[in-house]
């Protein structure tokens, strides 16, 4: 089995309901019977600069949120249109819906290349420290257990206590 992903040969997948909301934003909604993951799967090289993140309602309580990590404020910015999503929902009885919503503000770290390869050296040697640590506590604290058995009864300091009645303690 391949570990690389081939796009389905059925079309069917790119061609759902699409509307345009207040925000500018284009939702699409999937039927049933498309997977989210393979949508986002197939239509990547189409969606590619235009596309970072979504939603899906699993069920009443249960909801999803996609984001790619490459929009730097597609995290917050897609949960927080779910989260506007769901508060308009609940308000259906009120006629000016869109008058209401939950705004964000987002500062994300920009890093260069140069930060982010600083940034993994330097978690890499963390790691590497600490597992030499772990090595060292693991291996050294029986070692020193068998050294002081084999030293007792190269002394046969056992026979001796055995030999005196003491058992023990």
């Amino acid at each position: 089995e391949s570990e690389n992903w081939e796009c389905s040969a059925n079309n069917s997948s790119y061609l759902v309901e699409r509307q345009l909301v207040n925000t500018t934003d284009v939702l699409h909604y999937l039927p049933d019977d498309v997977h989210p993951n393979d949508w986002i799967l197939n239509t990547h090289y189409d969606m590619i600069k235009k596309q970072f993140g979504g939603w899906n309602n699993l069920n009443q309580s249960n909801k999803l949120v996609y984001f790619n990590n490459k929009g730097f404020h597609s995290s917050a910015a897609y949960l927080n249109a779910l989260n506007n999503a769901r508060l308009r929902a609940k308000m259906k009885g009120n006629n000016n819906v869109d008058g209401y919503g939950i705004t964000t503000y987002t500062e994300p770290m920009k890093m260069t290349n140069q930060e982010i390869l600083k940034q993994s050296i330097l978690q890499h040697v963390a790691d590497y420290t600490l597992a030499l640590f772990m090595l060292a506590s693991i291996s050294f604290v029986p070692s020193s257990t068998i050294v002081y058995l084999i030293q007792e009864r190269l002394n046969e300091e056992k026979l001796v206590l055995n030999s005196m009645n003491v058992g023990p303690l």
